[in-house]
């Protein structure tokens, strides 16, 4: 009776599994769920806790069939990415490898000098990279897991987290090419962000989603906070007085005075954001489970543009020195994609196939930083900086009164 129970609550998880894998192809949660469901099945096959053959035989085919929809859609991905495969573009600077294996995320140097690239697969690195000379001037080991990376200061230091349930704060040298010593108060760190003046480090930790102050030189906390809905990604305001952080089991963006770290508001959200970027007039840009992305107006509280642009969630960007636009990336698409400011509308789109770009950061003179899945750093300068005639989604996607800016295509790229 018991391993029948078992058997039920097994095909329960994997047929739920199954029809949010085929909702959101971009959701990563059915994987373990259509898995687990098939070996539990199997070992109840094997008559463990007196299920019978029948109920098994069917958990069994249940679980083979949500499998057989997982690999369909997994064929679906890689049939998308040969179809935008990588060509010869002039927009293509330079690609830079060796920057370690699954890079999960790029930042840049206050100059824009360096990249730093964390990759999570073993053995865990921080690739430093020399944008100038356009080579990987130190990797550094800081654990299976990276995750996100913050440079803390001029003298080298970079603050890497390491994500997963023994995660853990890292302080990586990049002058020594050694990881240093580890902030021990915060488990499961995922996403950082610095102030303005770089004075405060903001941290969030999945494991009991909180927001985490820090003083960026000595690394001590001073300050913690819950978040409810599992704080993951951290931004701040241009002036300081905010967080903004990306909540994922409440699909929604909570604004946070950055003193008290208290909670001032939350904006829901259509899909579970995971990325967030800040830009200009008060707007934050979201990028969600399942390929959605968000522009979040602050001030009205309100999300005034939102649709799905890819397959799958990747990270978004904001340009910079006139550059009005902001950037995702789609990593089972394998595609980067320029839209315009304020709206989904898409200027530009280009094409990295199976190399499936992960994160992108917007350099000074607008160019762009690709960390992709193959452990590639990509330099790309897109041509346009505004929209025109340009494709879109459709218009129920965007908030009609909310018009692309004018004038945009005569900003420098």
């Amino acid at each position: 009776m018991a391993g029948d129970i078992l058997v039920f609550i097994a095909m329960g998880m994997t047929v739920a599994g199954t029809l949010r894998y085929l909702a959101a192809p971009g959701l990563l949660l059915p994987q373990p769920l259509l898995w687990g469901g098939l070996i539990t099945q199997v070992i109840l096959q094997f008559g463990l806790l007196g299920a019978s053959k029948a109920i098994s035989r069917a958990g069994v085919i249940v679980a083979i069939l949500g499998i057989a929809v997982f690999l369909g859609g997994s064929y679906r991905r890689s049939r998308r990415q040969h179809r935008s495969q990588s060509t010869p573009d002039d927009r293509r600077v330079a690609s830079i490898t060796g920057v370690g294996n699954n890079p999960q995320a790029v930042v840049l140097s206050q100059d824009g000098s360096h990249a730093y690239v964390p990759a999570a697969d073993r053995p865990g690195t921080l690739a430093v990279v020399d944008l100038r000379q356009r080579t990987v001037s130190a990797l550094i080991r800081v654990g299976r897991g990276a995750a996100d990376a913050l440079p803390l200061s001029s003298d080298g230091r970079v603050l890497v987290s390491v994500a997963g349930v023994r995660g853990r704060l890292i302080v990586a040298d990049t002058v020594t090419g050694k990881a240093t010593h580890a902030v021990a108060e915060i488990r499961s760190p995922r996403g950082m962000a610095a102030s303005p003046d770089g004075a405060t480090v903001y941290v969030t930790s999945m494991s009991d989603s909180k927001i985490w102050r820090l003083d960026a030189r000595t690394l001590t906390v001073t300050g913690s906070a819950a978040v409810s809905g599992r704080a993951v990604a951290v931004a701040v305001s241009p002036d300081g007085e905010r967080l903004y952080v990306a909540c994922l089991r409440s699909s929604s963006v909570a604004i946070v005075n950055s003193r008290s770290l208290a909670t001032i508001k939350t904006v829901a959200l259509r899909a579970a954001p995971v990325r967030l970027a800040v830009g200009g007039g008060d707007l934050v840009y979201a990028m969600c489970l399942g390929g959605v992305a968000a522009v979040v107006d602050i001030a009205a509280a309100r999300v005034i543009g939102s649709g799905r642009l890819g397959e799958h969630e990747g990270s978004v960007a904001v340009g910079r020195d006139g550059d009005p636009r902001w950037y995702v990336t789609d990593p089972w698409g394998g595609t980067l994609t320029a839209l315009a400011a304020r709206s989904t509308a898409v200027s530009e789109t280009l094409a990295f196939g199976k190399k499936a770009p992960i994160d992108v950061a917007v350099g000074p003179g607008g160019l762009l930083c690709v960390a992709c899945q193959t452990g590639v750093l990509d330099l790309v300068r897109f041509r346009r900086a505004g929209i025109t005639d340009a494709p879109h989604l459709p218009s129920h996607h965007r908030d009609p009164s909310r018009a692309a800016p004018t004038g945009a295509d005569d900003a420098a790229p």
